[in-house]
């Protein structure tokens, strides 16, 4: 056996592994034998291994072109191409509260440490694409699916192991006869065009489940259109005809005025057949007027429909080299919605106790100034959010402000810092209040306290990241 210290064995081991071959295992040994680690002995030994060990290779390589053909080279045949990407995020966030609940407790000041983790093979054949994305995730209680906002594990449960859930698996295809167009099918990357923090409508983690038809068209150098489809599943419903769908419409612009580019997009997304029950979402996120509003659970039925008209816009320029980007986004339920007050499990469409009116829009302004892609880049960012109870799916919005759901408007601030082209720091502020305090009236939340505490609490977080990019 070679004498070698640990140190020169992990150099050994990793180049073997890594060249899988014997170039990188003959120069070692040489590299030994000259600088007088090994012996002439151990070193001819070395030499000998090795060529038994390219005898074997060699033997197998020649049985496979003879017709033993392993999957890995029945795999290149057709694939073009593989990618890689990912990322691994530390977190630690804190929480202070204006009200908690002096009966439980519950609503208290809070500070919890996170990780989230995210690695995503994509698969290139010819005109079609297979990727796939893993990574930690939590199962809410009651439940064996992840979270469909988060992908976050938690410091926790004396050093449980955390969970790996499928957050996308899907295929693209993008013909070559017709480049402009991409059909997508699966758990999919959202397919809607979004701003950089545009989380008004949709969380940025939330990955829809069905189809996409995605086009892009170049009128001129300057200009492009492009227009975006989507039929999605909300829950499927075993027992009758009553499935639930989010059918979607996006249509928009972007130009280029010099070094600036404008980009603008309008979109409707019409929820089918919510008067049939609730969609079964995992985590459960308040003030969407439901049929059993006093306990709103993931079968919670709707007591209104959710066909939202979206418009979005950003401006990307520069200032002296600063890039500066400004960007707003309006949204309006366009069904006549029902604001609940207290709503004791009567039929949908009705309350049982007061309304509500006009609970049904939602906006949001911000200007980010710097970007923060490449080592040593800043940037700043200042947004504010406004969201009425009843104006998008709460289901689906941003799950950061204040507790997550509706009925919330608050100031959001941010800096962040590329130490190196893979390393990004963030430190994220929110400050934010509800609404309508009515909507507590008699109301439980999740965990059963008197009140649900998002509703009326001042609640201000703090984010602080470390996330690492490959």
């Amino acid at each position: 056996m070679l004498r070698m210290g640990t140190a020169s064995m992990v150099l050994f081991m990793a180049l073997i592994f890594l060249s899988g071959g014997s170039p990188a295992w003959a120069a070692l040994e040489d590299i030994l034998y000259e600088s007088g680690k090994i012996s002439k002995e151990e070193w001819l030994k070395a030499k000998a291994d090795r060529e038994k060990e390219d005898a074997e290779r060699e033997k197998q390589r020649n049985e496979a072109q003879g017709g033993v053909v392993t999957h890995v080279q029945k795999m290149a045949k057709w694939v073009d191409s593989v990618t890689w990407s990912g990322d691994l995020r530390i977190r630690h966030e804190q929480f202070w509260r204006d009200q908690p609940d002096p009966a439980t407790g519950l609503g208290a000041d809070r500070s919890r440490q996170r990780v989230r983790f995210r690695v995503s093979p994509e698969i290139k054949m010819g005109d079609f694409k297979a990727i796939v994305q893993v990574g930690t995730n939590i199962a809410p209680t009651g439940t064996t699916e992840g979270d469909q906002l988060s992908t976050n594990a938690t410091f926790d449960n004396a050093f449980s192991s955390k969970e790996i859930f499928f957050l996308r698996a899907y295929a693209t295809w993008n013909p070559s006869f017709f480049k402009p167009m991409t059909i997508v099918a699966g758990k999919i990357l959202n397919p809607f065009y979004t701003q950089y923090t545009n989380d008004l409508l949709f969380d940025n983690e939330l990955n829809p489940e069905g189809f996409a038809e995605v086009f892009t068209f170049k009128v001129t150098d300057s200009v492009s259109v492009f227009a975006n489809f989507g039929q999605f599943v909300l829950d499927e419903k075993s027992g009758d005809n009553n499935d639930q769908f989010l059918l979607a419409f996006q249509g928009g612009t972007e130009l280029k005025l010099g070094d600036s580019k404008l980009r603008l997009a309008v979109g409707m997304f019409d929820a089918t057949n919510l008067d049939a029950g609730g969609i079964n979402e995992p985590t459960v996120q308040q003030f969407n007027s439901r049929t059993t509003l006093l306990a709103p659970t993931r079968g919670s039925g709707y007591v209104n429909d959710y066909d939202v008209l979206h418009l979005t816009g950003s401006f990307d320029t520069a200032f002296m080299g600063i890039p500066l980007n400004f960007s707003g986004d309006y949204l309006k339920n366009t069904t006549g919605v029902i604001s609940c007050v207290n709503n004791a499990g009567n039929l949908p469409g009705l309350c049982g106790g007061a309304r509500i009116e006009g609970q049904d829009e939602g906006y949001e302004v911000g200007v980010r100034i710097g970007k923060a892609s490449k080592a040593n880049t800043w940037e700043f960012a200042y947004y504010y959010k406004w969201l009425q109870a009843d104006a998008a799916l709460s289901a689906f919005v941003d799950s950061d402000l204040g507790d997550g759901g509706t009925n919330r408007r608050g100031n959001i601030f941010w800096v962040a810092y590329n130490v190196t082209d893979f390393l990004n720091l963030k430190v994220k502020f929110f400050n934010t209040k509800p609404l309508v305090t009515a909507f507590c009236a008699g109301a439980t939340d999740a965990n059963g306290a008197s009140a649900v505490s998002s509703c009326r609490d001042e609640i201000n977080r703090i984010q602080i990241d470390a996330q690492f990019i490959f």
